[in-house]
């Protein structure tokens, strides 16, 4: 440490010894170092822009040639496939056809069947040779036109002489079938001439048996026995003969019908050859059709696809939801509780607000107690309790300082309505502040004076601040109506009430107006301040669905009875909330929970 603060004493005084010349190149020195760093992050910021450029061009490219694959690959699928259901289409009428020629050739002999064969081989030999080289698929897809049609063409052609060699292999195995069935006759009379001999052969040997058996001396020559037996044997031998050249073509006739059979069966494994016409189709589709399922178009496309119906039911039940809940207030719910008695929080206060009934005459039972600016006097032993944000203009004597909450008795209230970090002004004399909304060019500022004994149901989120005796703070009482069903209809479940003597600081959209309560009239819940704690309040439902729907207006008015009193309002409610048909979001909510609190 010590030979840090050696070196920094050094270098110091090395700096105020140094000579102005050396001064004079530290400067431009410093001013070399800034131009090169101002050149050094220009030129940092240009490459980055520049690798930037190059990476957004690189994906565009890679996405372009994505997508230009996956739209290529459709539509030669489409293509191909389209082609191929024409194909088969025509192929059918050329089957059926074929299949009408066959029946009528069942009843024909073996001479018309052999002339309608050399007929077909004629014009199998003929279409080959115009057929030419097997057609390739992919031509089709790349050139598409006239090269897909001669495609198909060329696949119709195969597709001809393929149903004309099975319409010549059909008849060849119905000639094969008459060749059987006279085959069969042949095998089964030689069959039979080859029994008869043979039992004649059996005949003759058991007769020749008989006669040896019969003539002991048979065997000795020149005798009469001798002779006898002579005759049978050669009978015997005869048929023996007979016998054996019988089996010899039954044999023969055998194997004439096994060849026969043999030649039918290839034929019948050769009947559907037209299946091979469309291999080559076949195997291009399916490439395609795998190449097309790994495209990361695909994949997204139909991904999307699939979740879409519900994507769409989702988003439909989010459209209707709040047109079938703003309908079940509106009808069910607001006749219900519009309905209920009327609740009355104090009745033995006062409801009188100071300087209002002498600014009303009998024509004018309204009075705007709001201006942009207000100018607030305070009297010895008052202090002004304000929000920043409206404090315009002060006298500079007084004691200023931060009164963090309204009221420490409510101090979540405090924090919700916004009343925390007032600026508190007092003063030894008389003063005037002046108060007006320097952010809110729509908001003006009223001040209602409550005298000793009144009491005014009021939302603090309204209060901007509040002039008291310091001796005497501002009074608030909190007042619920849990076991009121109108309370829980209305969602209004708690009441804030401001006791005198006391000066509310009020803000309203576009002004603020005192009305009498005894008139008979109702108001928008959204536009109402507070009104005379003495006073009968109840609400009545909007008078339309149509405005209630599209937000313009809230579900309830409210309605005032009794007194005498006051209540208080706004000009326009709301001012800069968003409305409509699905409400206000988060902020909505937000409102509705602060309402049921009376904040």
């Amino acid at each position: 440490m010590a030979s840090d603060l050696d070196q920094a004493s050094l270098v110091a005084a090395s700096l105020v010894h140094q000579p102005r010349g050396s001064f004079q190149k530290s400067a431009s020195g410093k001013k070399l170092g800034n131009l090169i760093g101002i050149i050094g992050r220009w030129i940092i910021r240009n490459v980055l822009s520049l690798l930037l450029i190059v990476a957004v061009l690189v994906a565009a490219g890679m996405i372009q040639k994505e997508v230009k694959a996956y739209l290529l690959t459709r539509d030669g699928i489409a293509a191909l496939k389209a082609g191929k259901a024409l194909l088969e289409r025509d192929i059918q009428a050329q089957k059926a056809e074929f299949e009408q020629r066959a029946q009528r050739f069942k009843a024909a002999g073996d001479s018309a069947l052999a002339q309608r064969m050399a007929q077909l081989e004629q014009e199998i030999a003929r279409q080959s040779k115009a057929a030419g080289a097997p057609p390739d698929p992919k031509m089709c897809v790349l050139l598409g036109g006239e090269a897909c049609a001669s495609y198909f063409e060329g696949l119709k052609r195969s597709a001809g002489i393929s149903l004309l060699v099975q319409e010549r292999d059909y008849l060849a195995s119905l000639r094969t079938a008459l060749a059987l069935g006279r085959g069969t006759q042949e095998l089964e009379r030689l069959r039979q001439a080859h029994a008869a001999v043979y039992r004649a052969y059996q005949d003759n040997e058991a007769a020749l048996s008989a006669f040896k058996a019969a003539n002991a001396t048979w065997w000795l020559p020149l005798s009469q026995a001798n002779q006898g037996v002579q005759p049978l044997a050669q009978r015997r031998d005869d048929l023996y003969a007979q016998n054996q050249r019988a089996h010899a073509a039954y044999v023969r006739q055998s194997q004439v019908l096994a060849a026969i059979k043999t030649a039918d069966a290839l034929v019948k494994g050769a009947q559907d050859q037209v299946a091979a016409v469309f291999q080559s189709l076949d195997q291009e589709i399916g490439a395609r059709e795998a190449t097309y399922q790994k495209n990361w178009v695909t994949l997204l496309s139909d991904s999307a696809g699939k979740v879409l119906p519900t994507a769409l039911a989702l988003l439909l039940g989010i459209m209707l939801a709040p047109l079938a809940i703003k309908a079940f207030f509106y009808f069910l719910i607001a006749p219900f509780a519009s309905r209920r008695a009327a609740i009355t929080l104090l009745p033995d206060v006062s409801g009188q607000i100071e300087g209002v009934d002498a600014s009303m005459t009998g024509a004018a039972d309204r009075l705007k107690v709001s201006e942009v600016s207000q100018a607030i006097t305070l009297k010895p032993g008052q202090e002004l309790l304000i929000h920043p944000e409206y404090l315009q203009s002060s006298a500079m004597q007084g004691d200023k300082a931060t009164q963090w909450l309204l009221d420490w008795s409510y101090p979540l209230t405090s924090l919700a309505a916004g009343l925390f970090g007032l600026t508190r002004i007092r003063t030894d004399a008389t003063a005037t502040v002046v108060v007006s909304a320097t952010k809110d060019p729509l908001s003006e500022v009223g001040v209602i004076s409550l005298p000793l004994g009144a009491a005014l149901v009021f939302q603090p989120h309204r209060l901007i601040g509040v002039v008291q005796e310091q001796a005497q703070p501002l009074k608030i009482t909190r007042h619920w109506r849990l076991g009121t069903l109108n309370a829980w209809l209305t969602l209004q479940l708690r009441y804030l009430v401001f006791h005198g003597p006391a000066q509310l600081v009020v803000k309203g959209c576009r002004g603020v107006r005192v009305e009498r309560a005894d008139q008979g009239r109702s108001i928008n819940q959204a536009a109402t301040i507070g009104f005379s704690a003495n006073l009968a309040y109840s609400t009545l439902r909007c008078e339309t669905f149509g405005a209630y729907l599209m937000g313009r207006q809230e579900l309830f008015n409210d309605h005032f009875g009794g007194g005498p009193g006051f209540y208080v309002y706004e000009e326009m409610p709301h001012g800069g909330a968003r409305t409509g048909l699905f409400g206000r979001g988060l902020e909505g909510f937000a409102d509705s929970v602060l309402k049921v609190l009376g904040v």
